[in-house]
C-alpha cells in the first residue's frame, strides 16, 4: 500500500459505494432488462439480425473465436448508435465519445509515470485499460482505477514522465487525429453490415492512438530536448509544462464537442425547415431525452427493446465513471494542498467545476482538476525551495 495519506480516505469511502452501484447497473441491470436473453434469440438464429432492423449482425471478423464474440456483442450493443434509427442516442454518444478524449488523456499521462523512486507503473498503461473499458465499461472499470490508483500510489508524488518525446505537439496532434479519424468514421450514419467493420475498428481506439502518438512523435516530433540527462528541477519544469499542455488539449477538445452538441439540441428547437431530416426528432430538441437516462430503478418494459436498453446503459455509463473520475480528480487536488486555505477555496472550487461540466462535461471538469493540481504542486515546490 501507498504511504498513509489521511486526505484519500473519503474519496476512497465514496468510490467503494459507487462501485456495487456501478456492478449492478452495469452488469446485473443487463441480464434483467433482457439485454443478455436478447442478443442470445439474436445469435440463436442461423441468420442472425440486428434487431428491430432487417440488417445482418456480422459475427465473423479474424476467424478468433472470443475475439469474434467480442467484436459481435460489442456491435450488438453498438447497433444503434449510427444507423440513424434513434437520433437522439447518436446525439448523446457523439457527447460521450468527446468525453473519452479527457479520461484516454489521463490514462496515458498517468501510465507513462514513474513512482518516486523512478520505478515504472506497469498496471497504469493506459492501453490495459483502455481495452479493459472497452469490454467492460467505463462506469464499471473507472471507479476501480480510481480505488487501485488512491490505494497504492502516494497521490502526493508526482513523479517523472517516461518517454517524454511522446507528449509533444506533434505527438499528441497525432493521438488526436486518429481518435478523431476513427470516432468520425465509427459514427457515420450508414445502416449497413459494413459499418460494423468500422464500429469493430472504432472499438480498439486506444492501441490506434497510442501508436499514433509514438509514430507521430518520432516522425514529426524529433523529440529534442525532451529527453536526456537534465537536471532534476528542468526535468519537472518541462514535466508539468507537458502534461498542462495535454490537459488544456484535452479540455477544448471535450468543450467543442459538448458546445456541437447543445447546438444541435437547439437548432433541433427552432424546427427550421432546411434542417436535415434527422434534427426534426422531437426526442432531439430535448436536453432531457438526450442526456437523462431513466431512473435507477425504473421498471422494466414487458418487451426489450435495444434502443431503450442500451440507451440506459451508456448514459449510466457516463454518469457512473464520471462520478469516479470527479471524485478521485477532487482528491489527488486536495493531496497536492489545495483547499489549506478554508472553505472559500473549496466554494470557488465547486463552481468552477459546475462550469467546467456545463462547457466540457464531467471528464472536462476532471481534467481541469488534474491540470490545476500540477500547477499548484509546483508552485508549492517553488514556495517550499
Amino acid at each position: 500500500m501507498a504511504n498513509p495519506n489521511p486526505s484519500k480516505y473519503p474519496a476512497l469511502a465514496l468510490l467503494i459505494t459507487i462501485l456495487p452501484l456501478s456492478l449492478h447497473k452495469m452488469v446485473l441491470t443487463q441480464i434483467q432488462n433482457g439485454f443478455q436473453s436478447l442478443l442470445h434469440t439474436t445469435l440463436a438464429s442461423s441468420s442472425p439480425l440486428i434487431p428491430e432492423t432487417t440488417t445482418p449482425l456480422r459475427t465473423w471478423y479474424t476467424g478468433f473465436t472470443a475475439f469474434d464474440i467480442l467484436m459481435t456483442t460489442s456491435n450488438f450493443i453498438f447497433a444503434h448508435v449510427g444507423d440513424g434509427r434513434v437520433p437522439a442516442l447518436s446525439v448523446y454518444m457523439v457527447q460521450f465519445a468527446g468525453q473519452l478524449v479527457p479520461w484516454f488523456a489521463v490514462l496515458m499521462v498517468e501510465g507513462s509515470r514513474t513512482s518516486g523512486s523512478g520505478r515504472k507503473r506497469w498496471w497504469k498503461s493506459a492501453v490495459v485499460w483502455g481495452g479493459l473499458v472497452q469490454m467492460f465499461g467505463y462506469g464499471t472499470l473507472m471507479p476501480v482505477y480510481c480505488i487501485l490508483d488512491l490505494g497504492f500510489v502516494d497521490s502526493r508524488e508526482r513523479g517523472s514522465l517516461r518517454r517524454r518525446e511522446r507528449f509533444g505537439v506533434a505527438g499528441m496532434v497525432g493521438a488526436a487525429v486518429v481518435y478523431v479519424g476513427l470516432t468520425v468514421l465509427g459514427a457515420l450514419p450508414v445502416e449497413s453490415a459494413r459499418h460494423q467493420w468500422l464500429l469493430a475498428l472504432w472499438q480498439e481506439f486506444p492501441g490506434y492512438v497510442v501508436l499514433g502518438q509514438i509514430v507521430a512523435a518520432r516522425v514529426f516530433g524529433g523529440g529534442k530536448g525532451l529527453s536526456g540527462e537534465e537536471p532534476q528541477k528542468e526535468k519537472e519544469k518541462r514535466d508539468t509544462a507537458l502534461i498542462t499542455r495535454v490537459y488544456k488539449g484535452a479540455y477544448i477538445l471535450a468543450a467543442a464537442t459538448q458546445l456541437a452538441v447543445y447546438t444541435t439540441i437547439l437548432a433541433s428547437k427552432t424546427g427550421f425547415p432546411i434542417l436535415p431530416s434527422w434534427m426534426h426528432d422531437p426526442e432531439i430538441g430535448s436536453f432531457r431525452s438526450v442526456f437523462l437516462p431513466r431512473p435507477f430503478s425504473s421498471p422494466l418494459t414487458a418487451k426489450p427493446r435495444l434502443a431503450l436498453i442500451t440507451s440506459d446503459f451508456f448514459k449510466w455509463d457516463q454518469i457512473l465513471g464520471s462520478a469516479g473520475m470527479l471524485i478521485w480528480s477532487i482528491s489527488l487536488l486536495r493531496s497536492a494542498g489545495y483547499g489549506e486555505q478554508g472553505w472559500g477555496a473549496w466554494v470557488r472550487l465547486a463552481g468552477r467545476i459546475g462550469w467546467w461540466s456545463v462547457v466540457a462535461g464531467p471528464a472536462g471538469a476532471a481534467v481541469q482538476m488534474l491540470r490545476m493540481r500540477e500547477v499548484w504542486q509546483r508552485d508549492q515546490e517553488k514556495k517550499n525551495a
